[in-house]
């Protein structure tokens, strides 16, 4: 997960120190770790809602994901992304920690986790993740 305001910020970094070579690849995965309870509960708090959040086994998440993909299921919104690979991403660390933009142009993101939600639900709020608000 990756705030959109981080996102702007690491491109701005890119033109502002230019490569030395001719193609340089940076990962945005991770602007800050964050556990996905975490990131759910702030979201939440953000909304101004108080979830109930329950534990489920990673066995038993994993299981069933399994499941599903032989019963064709998908991730509602997400095209290709396999329910295997959304399982793993939902339960094991980011695979995508951003190190080569930290070092090679000493990015460092501006907003945390908590503006970043904010910011993100005051977007929803004012219509901006509802297609059908435009």
């Amino acid at each position: 997960m990756v705030y959109a305001g981080n996102v702007a910020a690491a491109i701005e970094r890119c033109f502002d120190r230019p490569s030395r070579t001719s193609v340089r690849i940076l990962d945005l995965g991770m602007d800050h770790p964050i556990r996905q309870r975490d990131l759910l509960e702030g979201m939440a708090r953000a909304l101004g809602l108080s979830p109930r959040i329950l534990h489920v086994p990673g066995t038993l998440v994993r299981a069933a994901a399994e499941l599903g993909e032989r019963l064709g299921l998908s991730v509602p919104g997400a095209g290709d992304l396999s329910l295997s690979r959304f399982t793993r991403l939902t339960l094991e660390d980011n695979p995508y920690p951003s190190r080569r933009i930290r070092r090679d142009l000493e990015w460092h993101p501006p907003f945390g986790h908590d503006e970043g939600l904010a910011r993100t639900a005051a977007w929803l709020g004012s219509g901006g993740g509802d297609a059908r608000a435009a």
